[in-house]
C-alpha cells in the first residue's frame, strides 16, 4: 500500500510581487503559515478497502463481487455476506509552499518529469538547510491557470502536524537559490544514469510508489535555474 498525500485547501493571502515590487493580482510571491492538508491511505486497486459490514475486517472480493469467506478479528467464521467500500484518510494542518515553473516545456501530464523535479527539490532542501528527510514532503497537483491552461503546482509542506516553518524558508531568494543549487548537485553528481534514479540522488523509502519514473536526466536543466531566473520565468511562492 502506498500513502498519497494532495493539498486540499491551502489558504493564502495577499502578498508582494518579489521580483517588481508590485501587489494585488500581479504577484509572484503570497505569504501564509497555514494550509490544510489531506493525507490518504491508497488500497492496492485505488478504488477503497472492502470492509465486511458485520465484522469490520477488510475482505477480498470473488469474481461475483462477495466477500470470500474470512474470520473475524477474533478468529471465528464471520457470516457476513456484504462489504462497505471506504477510502482513509485524515487532515491536518501544516506549512506549506506552492510552487510553479513556466518555461520548462514540459506538460501537467508529465509525471515522470514532476515528479522528479519534486524529489530534487525535497533532496535540495535537506541537502541545503540540514532538514531532516522525515519532516518535509510534498506532492505534485494540476493548477487551473484559465483561459483553458493547465500547469503542473509543485508543493512542499511540513510533514509535521501544525508545522515546524521548514517550508516557509523557501520565502528568502538566498535560501531558495541555495536549494536549486543543491538539487541540481544532487542530479548532476549522481554516478546512475540519467535515464533512472537511484538512493543517491532520487529515490527514498517513502517514494518507493514512484520508484520507476523517477529519473535525474530530464531536471538537470530546470534544477539549475537561478533564483531570479526562476522569478523571470514564473516560480511561484506561496506559504
Amino acid at each position: 500500500m502506498s500513502i498519497k498525500r494532495s493539498i486540499v485547501q491551502p489558504r493564502i493571502t495577499r502578498g508582494v510581487n518579489r521580483s517588481s515590487g508590485r501587489s494585488d493580482n500581479d504577484r509572484t510571491a503570497d505569504i501564509s503559515n497555514v494550509a490544510k492538508m489531506r493525507t490518504f491511505l491508497m488500497s492496492p486497486d485505488s478504488v477503497g478497502f472492502h470492509l465486511c459490514k458485520v465484522c469490520d475486517r477488510q475482505v477480498t472480493l470473488n469474481k461475483s463481487r462477495k466477500p470470500e469467506a474470512h474470520k473475524t478479528p477474533l478468529g471465528k467464521d464471520c457470516p457476513g455476506a456484504s462489504y462497505d467500500t471506504v477510502h482513509l484518510g485524515h487532515d491536518f494542518i501544516s506549512c506549506a509552499a506552492r510552487l510553479m515553473f513556466f518555461g520548462t516545456n514540459e506538460a501537467y501530464t508529465a509525471r515522470e518529469f514532476w515528479l522528479s523535479l519534486l524529489y530534487a527539490l525535497l533532496g535540495g532542501m535537506s541537502d541545503a538547510l540540514g532538514i531532516e528527510d522525515g519532516d518535509i514532503n510534498g506532492v505534485i497537483r494540476p493548477i487551473d491557470l484559465g483561459s483553458g491552461l493547465v500547469g503542473q503546482e509543485v508543493v512542499i509542506f511540513d510533514d509535521v502536524p501544525g508545522g515546524a516553518g521548514h517550508a516557509l524558508r523557501l520565502e528568502g531568494e538566498g535560501e531558495l537559490l541555495e536549494v536549486l543549487r543543491a538539487a541540481h548537485a544532487r542530479v548532476a553528481n549522481c554516478a546512475c544514469g540519467e535515464s533512472a534514479a537511484c538512493y543517491t540522488c532520487l529515490r527514498s523509502y517513502r517514494n518507493q510508489y514512484c520508484h520507476d519514473l523517477l529519473a535525474r536526466g530530464p531536471v538537470l536543466g530546470t534544477a539549475t535555474l537561478s533564483a531570479r531566473d526562476c522569478f523571470k520565468t514564473g516560480l511561484v511562492l506561496c506559504c
